[in-house]
């Protein structure tokens, strides 16, 4: 079945779209869990979507191997796991959320919204540049194949140091005596020595206080972002489905390897240590069969 995420692995490197339509890396990254964990939240019938979020990741987690340079592999789970439950809990507010239905031979990275389309991008932080990538990912080209506006909701996580998220949604700092949890100083400085580091996964307090203290410290507005509709006219849309057609045609015809994509910091293949070097991955040597 082809997706949005093929096409973008055509376009880094045509040898990583015909791997990836068989085969997949055995281990999965601190992103990976976070994202399927709350793509899980978001889909789930049940009284704590949230919640599901967060047992998702652990779930991963055990089925899986962590890849990671960490070795406090619990922590890592149970950050990711708290990250995953409040980003599911302020994005889910209603019934569970839907993709619209498959076209021919095509399943939908986006979602379901009431005018058009949504797709939620997990990042460390949201400028003009990312913004004018994301718009014309293939994940959010796919509106063009419905012929629906696609929103993009960027959820800000912060940058990644020692397997944690430092941003709003993962830390906050509580006062030494009221313990009030607070996020930045509205005078703009820091927080002195005298103030305790406090991780989401470690908080005492309930959800609705970590988000209203978020609110007043105005931090909310700069970590989810709400991006204007992405909209196609008529004959771009068909440029972008030929594109596309054309772009499929070729998976597993093309098997050029870009070497310089390879090692890419920002995406870097998973296939990179045996295909970088001209071997096949292979099941059974940290990869496994697709749907596995």
């Amino acid at each position: 079945m082809n997706t949005s995420s093929l096409l973008s692995d055509f376009d880094a490197c045509p040898k990583r779209a015909a791997l990836s339509m068989r085969i997949e890396r055995e281990s999965l990254s601190f992103h990976q869990l976070l994202a399927r964990g709350v793509d899980f939240g978001l889909a789930v019938d049940l009284p704590d979507p949230a919640m599901a979020a967060s047992d998702e990741v652990y779930r991963l987690a055990t089925a899986r191997p962590i890849e990671t340079e960490q070795t406090d592999l619990l922590g890592l789970v149970e950050h990711c796991a708290a990250l995953a439950e409040i980003v599911t809990w302020v994005l889910r507010t209603g019934d569970p959320w839907q993709h619209p239905e498959p076209l021919d031979n095509w399943r939908p990275a986006c979602w379901l919204a009431p005018t058009g389309l949504r797709r939620i991008v997990l990042c460390d932080r949201w400028d003009d540049r990312r913004a004018l990538g994301e718009k014309r990912a293939w994940s959010t080209l796919e509106g063009a194949l419905y012929g629906l506006p696609v929103t993009i909701i960027a959820i800000c996580l912060g940058p990644m140091r020692d397997g944690r998220r430092h941003g709003p949604l993962t830390k906050g700092w509580l006062h030494p005596q009221s313990r009030e949890l607070r996020f930045r100083k509205r005078d703009g400085g820091g927080f002195d020595g005298n103030w305790e580091p406090v991780w989401r996964e470690r908080f005492d307090g309930s959800r609705d206080e970590w988000l209203e203290a978020m609110t007043q410290d105005g931090v909310t507005e700069d970590t989810i972002v709400l991006h204007p509709p992405v909209e196609f006219d008529a004959d771009e849309a068909e440029h972008i489905s030929e594109l596309a057609e054309c772009n499929i045609a070729l998976i597993g015809k093309d098997e050029r390897r870009s070497l310089s994509a390879c090692f890419d910091p920002i995406r870097p293949c998973p296939f990179r240590h045996p295909c970088a070097y001209f071997r096949e991955p292979e099941e059974g040597k940290g990869f496994v069969t697709v749907g596995a």
